[in-house]
């Protein structure tokens, strides 16, 4: 074969895994030597790679150790990734560490010679065709399907891919993959080779350029492992065949776009051929590192959908089929502004409001953003502060915002009846690549600010009673084409609590409860609109029954900060429950509702 190889891995186990153990020991040394920066001159050690799974977990993708969780299985390596990092750093390896590497990792020109350098047509000696596919299995015991001599996980995965064909045919617009001609299944049936992966799930290998078409038309086959370990067989076995069919309907189109675009899209259509069972693959990557570009392709963030989860709720599902029907000509990021503006929106526009929708997640999920079938992860904080003044301070170097990613500061603390005021110092040229948006998040909605920075790419924002919020978050949006130079990416922000001066108002106002829903205490906020009117303060039952007073006396005017405990006029802790807060001063009234839980 002289095609390109591709592998898209969608998953990995660990059954049996100290039995491939040196296999995997090559690519996680090759992924410590190159991710970490160190000297690819370095020869492998000659001994065998017997080697723990936790050895292994520490020598992989530094970006991993940095959040302090131990990665799970599925992490630990990704075969996009590798053949990625082989390709890229190739000509920098020693002779001796190039002698390590296992032949589907190699570039093209450096693997073994001959028709047989893909396993799977050593291994699947037997095949099963459907209308469109031809499915190649093992009788060797190694490599047999589940159930054989039984061969209905066979014609399961011939239906599965026949489910994705028709769908992308008639349903998404992607069309058909080119088929093969007369290569391996013959009679223009589309090649899958069903046996045992071992460390991967699923990968499509890109083969001949085809005539006719787009520039960059490729046809290729596939492989689908006959093992996903721990996962559920029946889900992974359709989810893996429709994510490896979706990189062929890429391939037919433009074989050379980047990786993150290949497998996010892959992972989105996942979703619309199988929804009921497809999960956000790489979403807990996506959460822990919102900061890096969305083109970043180490580990398996780049497999996170969420990109296209957006576009096609606030667009219609068909967004990503067009992207790649402009991919015929040009490259995705190009695809993705032109699409953008034949909609009448822009790519900075898209990424500010995606930070936001980004923040809404999990947790945080306030029913308005993403579908929460969907099972997107919150967003983490790079910073978080809860005592004021913040004095001039950065978030940590490895966590500033790269082009296209974001930073989220929270600000939290006592309830306050002051306001906060909100600076963020950056750099000129950045004054048109981001936005700076802050939000106050409370239990039944949230406020935005979308800020544009100046001339020298400052922002400064007050926060109005900022009390009311349960927190305030600052969000760091980085454009796509921003400078990706530290200098140019470092900001500075500072915040702090403003004394409030006696404010006079037309009238008597209660502007809030914090915080509300409360379980110990909370903040009543009050304007007097003159100086020494008798104010009074009480709550109301829900059946409009005194329960406790709590002002009853003349006050300055300007703003004022009552609190209450929860208890009635006889010290008595109330029930739970909805009240409501009377503001009476002089002839003028106002009604407030609170929630007391216990």
């Amino acid at each position: 074969m002289v095609g390109t190889t591709h592998i898209h891995a969608v998953g990995f186990f660990v059954v049996g895994f100290m039995s491939r153990v040196k296999t995997a020991g090559v690519v996680f040394l090759l992924l410590y030597y190159i991710g970490s920066g160190l000297s690819l001159a370095n020869p492998l050690p000659e001994t065998p790679f017997d080697t723990s799974l936790d050895i292994l977990t520490r020598l992989y993708a530094p970006h991993l150790v940095e959040t302090k969780t131990r990665p799970t299985p599925e992490r630990l390596y990704c075969g996009v990734e590798i053949q990625a990092m082989v390709e890229e750093a190739w000509s920098t390896m020693s002779p001796v560490l190039q002698q390590h590497i296992p032949d589907q990792f190699r570039p093209p020109q450096f693997r073994a010679p001959g028709p047989n350098d893909f396993r799977g047509i050593e291994v699947c000696d037997a095949w099963l065709d459907s209308e469109h596919f031809r499915v190649h299995y093992s009788t060797n015991p190694e490599h047999l399907p589940p159930g054989y001599p039984d061969l209905q996980a066979v014609r399961d995965l011939a239906d599965h891919l026949e489910t994705a064909y028709e769908f992308h045919r008639d349903v998404s617009g992607m069309g058909v993959a080119a088929a093969d001609a007369d290569y391996g299944g013959g009679q223009d049936l589309i090649d899958c080779y069903f046996y045992n992966l071992e460390e991967l799930f699923g990968w499509a290998h890109v083969e001949e350029r085809v005539e006719g078409l787009c520039e960059n038309s490729y046809w290729g086959f596939m492989a689908v492992s006959t093992d996903f370990g721990f996962s559920d067989f029946s889900d992974q076995l359709r989810l893996t065949s429709e994510h490896e069919y979706y990189h062929l309907l890429q391939f037919a189109i433009d074989t050379f776009q980047r990786s993150w675009f290949e497998e996010s899209t892959a992972r989105n259509s996942e979703f619309l051929v199988w929804p009921e069972i497809a999960t956000p693959r790489g979403a807990g990557e996506w959460a822990a590192h919102p900061y890096l570009p969305m083109w970043y392709g180490t580990g398996i963030r780049k497999y996170a959908p969420h990109l296209w989860f957006y576009l096609e709720a606030k667009h219609d599902t068909d967004i990503v089929t067009r992207l790649w029907d402009r991919c015929c000509h040009t490259q995705a990021e190009l695809a993705l502004v032109d699409e953008l503006e034949a909609l009448g929106s822009s790519l900075d526009a898209v990424l500010t409001e995606f930070a936001i929708w980004n923040y809404f997640t999990g947790v945080r999920d306030d029913g308005n953003h993403y579908d929460p079938d969907l099972q997107v992860s919150a967003v983490y904080h790079q910073a978080g502060h809860g005592e004021y003044p913040v004095m001039p301070v950065s978030v940590p170097d490895a966590k500033v915002a790269q082009p296209s990613g974001s930073n989220y500061i929270r600000f939290h603390g006592p309830a306050s009846a002051n306001d906060l005021r909100l600076t963020f110092d950056g750099k000129p040229e950045m004054a048109q690549d981001r936005a700076v948006i802050v939000l106050g998040v409370h239990d039944w909605g949230h406020r935005t600010w979308v800020l544009e920075p100046d001339q020298d790419g400052d922002v400064e924002l007050v926060v109005p009673d900022w009390g009311l919020y349960e927190y305030v978050t600052m969000v760091v949006a980085n454009f796509w084409d921003a400078p990706s130079d530290s200098a140019s990416l470092h900001y500075s922000y500072t915040a702090e609590e403003l004394d409030q001066a006696p404010r006079t108002t037309d009238s008597a106002r209660l502007v809030m409860s914090v915080p509300n829903p409360f379980r110990s205490s909370t903040q009543v906020v009050f304007y007097a609109p003159t100086e020494n009117v008798v104010s009074t303060l009480r709550v109301f039952d829900a059946a409009g029954r005194l329960v406790r007073t709590l002002l009853d006396e003349a006050v300055y005017s300007g703003r004022h900060q009552v609190g209450w405990d929860g208890k009635d006029n006889s010290g008595q802790q109330v029930a739970t429950g909805l009240y409501f807060v009377r503001l009476q001063s002089g002839q003028d009234r106002y009604t407030g509702k609170v929630m007391f839980v216990r």
